[in-house]
């Protein structure tokens, strides 16, 4: 192949790759990168869910420990209290952290002020009382009960925004999943149309290249037949000899030999007899030399054959 068309080819080629190997690594790395951040945010909502229930189970623990203890003045009660009450900032503080959004994380304050209001109006003036006296500061139950449903409230509040938010998180994982495949159907399609130019730019080269052969061929001063691995005539210049085609009478012909791998040098070889009319055929005492070799593609295998044939003994003028 001609350098020229070979370096148009191997340039369009080349940005055929760069646009399939674009396609390939938006895949991967967008995909790879939708799925790191849809699992950071589920598990960011993971935590605050188990945060959130965490935090009740504390209050819980505290509410429980201290209604025993109002009940009975046993201060046994008072164990469940102090566990939920010292693990109750680090729930906070984790649910806090771990909070998918601002709205929940002003949700986990709103219950944390909720949450210190019950305990600094009932639950800690309760376990402040000395043991041994049941029944002390029974008009803060009432009181109680009200304060800590404002808190089972809240927890209810941050539960709902965190359910919402992995809704939400997950809605917009399948939108951008749905925006990543058409944008790589775009590519893709990208793709298709480089292909088609390149197979078009090269089908275009390469006629132009082969009608500059043909010309080159038809202008030579002998006959020249181009074929196929097959026997089929590619190509074949307007040259006679006596105005009879040197390659009409296949059987024997150099061609032949020339296909099954072998080089033919000078053969000579009779010109068809000519037909006169619809009568029987004119036999013609003229001959040509012919010579005829295999034409190999990059395996070495014979793809086609190509014969030229100049005037031999007693063949006539040649005429074009």
């Amino acid at each position: 192949m001609p350098k020229p068309i070979a370096a148009a080819l191997r340039r369009q080629f080349a940005w055929l790759v760069v646009v399939l190997l674009g396609v390939a690594a938006a895949r991967f790395l967008a995909g790879h990168s939708l799925a790191d951040a849809h699992d950071g945010q589920l598990r960011r909502i993971a935590d605050t869910q188990r945060a959130n229930q965490r935090l009740l189970q504390d209050l819980t623990d505290v509410e429980t420990g201290v209604r025993g203890y109002q009940l009975t003045g046993d201060p046994a009660f008072l164990g469940p209290f102090h566990a939920g009450a010292s693990d109750y900032p680090a729930a906070r503080d984790a649910a806090l952290r771990a909070a998918p959004d601002d709205h929940t994380r002003v949700l986990v304050r709103d219950q944390d002020q909720a949450a210190q209001r019950w305990l600094a109006q009932v639950a800690l003036p309760i376990s402040a009382l000395p043991p041994g006296h049941p029944g002390l500061e029974a008009d803060r139950s009432a009181r109680g009960r009200e304060l800590f449903d404002e808190v089972r409230a809240a927890n209810a509040a941050v539960a709902g925004a965190v359910d919402r938010a992995q809704t939400a998180a997950t809605a917009a994982h399948r939108t951008a999943g749905t925006v990543l495949e058409a944008a790589l159907a775009l590519l893709a399609l990208l793709s298709v149309l480089v292909a088609v130019r390149v197979y078009r730019s090269a089908a275009r080269l390469l006629a132009a290249e082969a009608r500059a052969v043909e010309q080159i061929i038809d202008g030579l001063g002998c006959a020249v037949l181009v074929c196929d691995a097959g026997g089929r005539v590619v190509h074949r210049n307007g040259v006679r000899f006596a105005g009879l085609d040197p390659f009409g009478d296949a059987g024997g012909h150099p061609v032949e030999r020339a296909l099954g791998g072998e080089v033919v040098v000078g053969q000579e070889v009779p010109l068809a007899p000519a037909r006169a009319g619809a009568g029987p055929p004119v036999p013609v005492d003229a001959r040509v030399l012919v010579d005829a070799r295999p034409l190999t593609d990059g395996s070495g295998r014979v793809a086609g054959a190509v014969a030229t044939a100049v005037a031999g003994p007693a063949s006539g003028p040649r005429v074009a």
